[in-house]
């Protein structure tokens, strides 16, 4: 930075709209998506693929708190900042669902007590970690929107780099739902087995389509499962 640019900045709306999309519904899908999108077309490639990503901060109520202590959406937040083009930021604490309200109750003191740990999100954050750093897509590769449901809360998209390409869908919304996914910009055919990263379920392409079935407020990673074996 100097006094006439920055080179980064903090993606602050992306944070907002996210947790404005999980928080009692207070943003519906279509207005996330163009509030997401437009973020990545209002800046060069370069900075927006360096731009930090938080889910909370010194300034903010904590995560946990602000999805109303649901494990379910917490997790959702942190798969979908993860696989979103930026550099995902943690504040300590919000890996283990630590609460806090606005400044200073965002500044709790960190429990190293494990006992108080949720340590289904802690472990569901170190498997995201994990893939992040496994696959290089995930940090670098291009973003290709593959379906955006208005009614139902859907969210499909693409992360390639070359040979290698993870479809990101989430489920915004209280009820199970079957999702068709379009893969044909993708390049893959009928029969290609695929199978997801955060549960090693196997698909196959039909007709075209991805199937996927999600739970609510649930989401899931794809890849070739060839890929994967890599």
């Amino acid at each position: 930075a100097d006094d006439r640019h920055f080179d980064g900045l903090m993606n602050y709306p992306l944070r907002d709209a996210l947790l404005r999309l999980l928080y009692a519904g207070t943003l519906d899908m279509p207005h996330f998506v163009e509030k997401a999108e437009g973020l990545l077309k209002s800046y060069p490639r370069e900075n927006v693929y360096a731009m930090y990503l938080p889910l909370g901060s010194h300034d903010t109520e904590r995560l946990f708190t602000k999805v109303e202590r649901s494990t379910e959406k917490a997790k959702l937040a942190f798969l979908f900042q993860f696989a979103y083009p930026g550099a995902p930021a943690i504040y300590y604490g919000d890996e283990i669902g630590l609460e806090g309200e606005k400044d200073p109750d965002c500044r709790r003191a960190f429990p190293w007590d494990r006992s108080k740990w949720n340590m289904e999100l802690y472990q569901w954050v170190k498997t995201l970690i994990a893939l992040r750093k496994r696959y290089p897509s995930l940090r670098r590769g291009d973003f290709r929107r593959l379906l955006a449901d208005n009614s139902n809360g859907h969210y499909v998209f693409a992360r390639t780099l070359g040979e290698e390409k993870i479809v990101i869908a989430i489920n915004a919304g209280p009820h199970i739902q079957k999702i068709d996914v379009p893969l044909a910009s993708l390049g893959w055919q009928d029969g290609r087995p695929l199978r997801g990263l955060l549960d090693s379920q196997e698909y196959a392409i039909s007709g075209g389509h991805l199937t996927l079935s999600l739970h609510p407020w649930s989401g899931a990673w794809v890849g070739e499962r060839q890929l994967l074996a890599l």
